[in-house]
């Protein structure tokens, strides 16, 4: 079993009110509070679960009840900063022993464990590509609130960050 708790989410979202009103032509606030507390993080969420990678800077606990690769691990919310603790199920702390890439941490150690326990946060780098691909997606929930509908800009955008290269 796996289970991911985020601990801590400081919503330094990569695009702000003013930027989607100034990109859906809004020019009252009748829409802020629901532009602000639900479509920026709508549209956030949404990328980051399709993307596997943080967008703001968190801190996650991710807990592997049920190892069956101990020596590497992929990690949800990729971008990983820094390593706040990792642990296996008697306490041990076993930083000493990894190596971190930007998803993923490789563990060298030969007592194997079914459990692990890793802190750590995420370091968000947004470009300009991203922010767009965010207004569009955001301008696409705003006015088809019943149902998400992607737009295919912004699943090609996905679809290329998301490409795996088989060799």
């Amino acid at each position: 079993m796996i289970k991911t708790t985020i601990l801590s989410d400081n919503k330094d979202y990569p695009i702000l009110l003013h930027d989607v009103k100034e990109f859906l032509r809004i020019y009252n606030t009748d829409q802020d509070n629901y532009i602000n507390n639900t479509l920026i993080p709508a549209a956030v969420t949404h990328l980051e679960n399709s993307l596997n990678r943080s967008l703001t800077t968190k801190t996650v606990r991710y807990e592997n009840y049920d190892l069956q690769n101990p020596d590497f691990i992929s990690l949800p919310y990729a971008n990983v900063d820094t390593i706040t603790s990792i642990t296996n199920d008697a306490g041990n702390d076993l930083s000493s022993e990894i190596e971190v890439r930007a998803n993923s941490i490789t563990i060298d150690y030969n007592n194997y464990t079914p459990t692990l326990i890793i802190e750590y946060s995420t370091i968000t780098d947004i470009d300009g590509e991203l922010r767009q691909n965010l207004l569009t997606l955001c301008s696409s929930l705003f006015n088809n609130r019943n149902e998400i509908i992607v737009p295919v800009t912004v699943q090609r955008y996905i679809n290329k960050k998301t490409r795996v290269l088989w060799l």
